[in-house]
């Protein structure tokens, strides 16, 4: 329910928090710390979306039940994505989507290997 699909078409407006994007001073984790307080934070004073605010004023317990069904969606959304061709969440990938899919068990170790392997090539642990 942080993202109302009615009034937002199902994306997290940023720019509430980000007007301007400015490199070398806003970085992804600012955006990802901005999107957990979204849902964590229940701000319904100044809202990132004023949909689920009023939803949160009228009843709580319809609230939960519209965040329920909304990461219900994203689920299916995302699984639907992996089974499609080429993968694709969204139609129109501008590359700005951050796409979420399980790594098989190979190119896992892969990565293990080679971040293990750099840090100890740094020293870094």
């Amino acid at each position: 329910a942080v993202v109302s699909t009615q009034s937002t078409g199902g994306e997290l407006n940023l720019a509430k928090a980000f007007p301007t994007w400015t490199p070398r001073k806003d970085r992804i984790w600012h955006v990802l710390r901005y999107t957990k307080r979204c849902f964590f934070s229940v701000n319904t004073f100044n809202p990132a979306n004023p949909d689920a605010a009023e939803t949160v004023h009228r009843s709580i317990d319809l609230f939960r039940k519209q965040a329920k069904l909304c990461v219900e969606r994203s689920i299916k959304l995302l699984n639907r994505g992996e089974e499609e061709e080429g993968g694709d969440v969204t139609p129109a990938d501008d590359g700005n989507v951050f796409n979420v899919r399980p790594l098989p068990e190979k190119e896992l170790e892969k990565v293990k290997r080679r971040v293990l392997g750099n840090t100890a090539a740094t020293g870094y642990t």
